[in-house]
């Protein structure tokens, strides 16, 4: 959190100006001293990915995978996974076709770390409509409990990200997960802390990174365990979380993430001021908790903090079929009171059920951004203010905000 001040050192009015917003705090900031929001410096926004090819090839001399795309020629080889064994897969039968980019990149996302030879033949299988298919030796049969279960609880999902408009260009410092694997749904939000920047750390960086880790941990997780007890999304976070640490990057985020099982059981974990809510009938079930150390410095994962994913909240809740569930980052919550983001959901039920998802998520985000903006509008953030005792504030308090929306059918 950053103040601005006047010459007499009496708190300002903040939020008037848009690169006035106060930032997250990350933990050693508690004690510095008060500064000014210089902006952030970030890197651009990776580049969209190519159309995924719908092949794979299994060569049985090298025992490397390679894709091969309708539209070129030259496969792209995954040498990496040279260590797994010689499959018994006969030549007229090493073309297994993707039937859509989904499966594809599931698939992908999950050669590179993989080791062992079972575990890519459970990967396989997953990808192809008649496991049969593979002709398997005997020793190296897909068992049925490692087979894609029959969906029983499935999404419609949509998410927009909408940066602060100081850092349009740079995609701002949200990142998010939706992700589906063998019937299993993983949606999360991470907010990248943005006073790091005023140590001349891109925010962003650390989030992108760290969701990037917990996708490919909740692949792995996935395609070796299929049971909705325990929590699963604690042991999820806890790799990708030593996963980050071991890269030695700098910065720190809140995070919160949710995994729906097609029994219906939806896991939340939340650590920090982003947060889910699920809706039923247009009334509110259920809401996460937000955690905050002290005003505007939430707990958080990464440097200097001290926290680790144990110290999230996790909750298992049944949802039924017609739910919405949403999770966003804190600048949706800090500027939508919840009759004025549940009236945006309500609305949108009741223009029909034939809407793409991501029209209500960019319709909140767009809300959120108008109250941010406005210096005469009393926030639940100018609220907050006023009752931790940090001076006057008013206004919304515009930042990067993002919202997944999910539809149970």
């Amino acid at each position: 959190m950053q103040y601005q001040t006047s010459q007499n050192g009496s708190y300002g009015q903040w939020g008037y100006q848009m690169h006035q917003s106060p930032s997250k705090m990350y933990y050693p900031q508690q004690q510095m001293m008060q500064m000014q929001n210089q902006g952030n410096v970030q890197k651009a926004p990776r580049s969209p990915s190519t159309p995924p090819p719908m092949a794979v090839e299994v060569d049985l001399g090298n025992n490397t995978f390679s894709s091969r795309s309708s539209t070129s020629s030259s496969p792209e080889s995954f040498s990496n996974v040279s260590a797994v064994d010689t499959f018994d897969v006969p030549a007229s039968q090493n073309i297994l076709n993707l039937e859509s980019p989904s499966r594809w990149q599931a698939f992908r996302s999950f050669l590179s770390p993989c080791t062992s030879k079972q575990a890519v033949m459970r990967s396989l299988a997953m990808h192809v409509d008649d496991s049969s298919k593979l002709q398997l030796s005997p020793s190296h049969q897909v068992s049925p409990s490692h087979q894609a279960p029959k969906h029983q609880m499935t999404l419609d999902t949509g998410a927009c990200s909408k940066p602060h408009p100081t850092k349009v260009a740079t995609g701002g410092e949200d990142a998010h997960i939706v992700r589906e694997c063998n019937g299993i749904w993983l949606s999360g939000v991470l907010d990248g802390v943005g006073s790091w920047s005023s140590l001349g750390v891109d925010p962003s960086i650390y989030s992108r990174k760290f969701a990037q880790l917990i996708s490919d941990s909740f692949v792995e997780w996935c395609l070796e365990n299929k049971m909705s007890g325990g929590k699963p999304l604690l042991n999820i976070l806890d790799k990708a979380f030593a996963g980050i640490q071991r890269t030695g990057l700098q910065g720190s985020c809140t995070i919160c993430l949710s995994m729906l099982f097609p029994s219906g059981k939806l896991h939340v974990l939340n650590l920090g001021d982003s947060g889910l809510r699920v809706v039923r009938n247009g009334q509110v079930v259920f809401a996460s908790t937000e955690q905050q150390v002290c005003f505007n410095t939430p707990r958080q994962l990464g440097g200097g903090s001290g926290d680790i994913p144990a110290y999230g909240d996790y909750n298992i809740i049944p949802v039924q079929k017609g739910d919405i569930y949403l999770i966003a980052s804190d600048g949706a919550w800090d500027n939508l009171w919840q009759h004025e983001w549940l009236k945006i959901v309500q609305d949108f039920e009741g223009s029909g059920r034939g809407q793409r998802m991501d029209k209500l998520a960019t319709r909140l985000c767009e809300e959120a951004h108008k109250h941010g903006a406005d210096v005469n509008y009393e926030s639940p953030f100018a609220v907050s203010a006023k009752k931790a005792g940090v001076g006057f504030y008013c206004g919304g308090k515009l930042d990067d905000t993002t919202v997944v929306v999910n539809r149970v059918r």
